[in-house]
């Protein structure tokens, strides 16, 4: 007997056409702006995050095919990055070069680093061997006896168009990492210093 009421309730208010619109207005306008303000959030973050890969991808590959990288290509790299993520104020770039000493083929291996250089020097500390050793392993593939690789480090900081109130996104580091092999010899030497393979 109850559902039968609440059925008939239900269906007679289903079929009024009485109404404000005014009311529908004030409680489904700011519904939809809320609706549209996430998702635009939500792309807008990922299309960040997508363009900081492909740039610190564009670096990667600049200095593959470079034999010796100075201080002033850093510079120029740093300037590149800024340009390819919308001059974003809190980038920095760091690369190292690393060769693999022992037991290559092994998630054992030991890796040491050659060079390690970051720009702006003060947002980011070079890198050390230890560093490598204990937090860059997993992301470094298995390597040859001898051989050399060049990890690309580039951050960019997010700042949503919307506050994270709103829309659950706040502020964020977008650090990506790119390891890529030389393509003009066995290694890449900075300011001509380190060039012993």
């Amino acid at each position: 007997m109850m559902k039968k009421t609440v059925q008939y309730h239900l269906r007679s208010f289903l079929a009024r056409h009485d109404g404000s619109i005014t009311v529908e207005s004030v409680i489904l306008i700011p519904l939809v702006f809320t609706v549209f303000m996430i998702g635009f959030t939500f792309f807008d973050v990922f299309r960040e995050k997508s363009l900081t890969l492909k740039a610190n991808y564009a670096i990667s590959d600049l200095i593959s095919r470079d034999d010796n990288v100075t201080e002033a290509d850093l510079q120029g790299y740093h300037k590149l990055f800024r340009y390819l993520t919308n001059n974003n104020p809190g980038a920095w770039i760091r690369v190292t070069e690393v060769k693999c000493r022992s037991a290559c083929g092994k998630e054992s291996r030991v890796l040491r680093k050659v060079w390690s250089k970051s720009y702006p020097a003060a947002s980011v500390p070079e890198l050390t061997t230890t560093d490598i050793q204990e937090r860059y392993r997993e992301a470094i593939p298995l390597m040859y006896l001898g051989e050399f690789l060049m990890i690309v480090e580039t951050n960019a900081v997010y700042l949503p168009i919307f506050s994270g109130e709103w829309t659950g996104i706040f502020s964020r580091n977008m650090t990506d990492l790119v390891v890529t092999k030389p393509r003009n010899g066995p290694k890449i030497c900075f300011e001509n210093e380190n060039c012993n393979p």
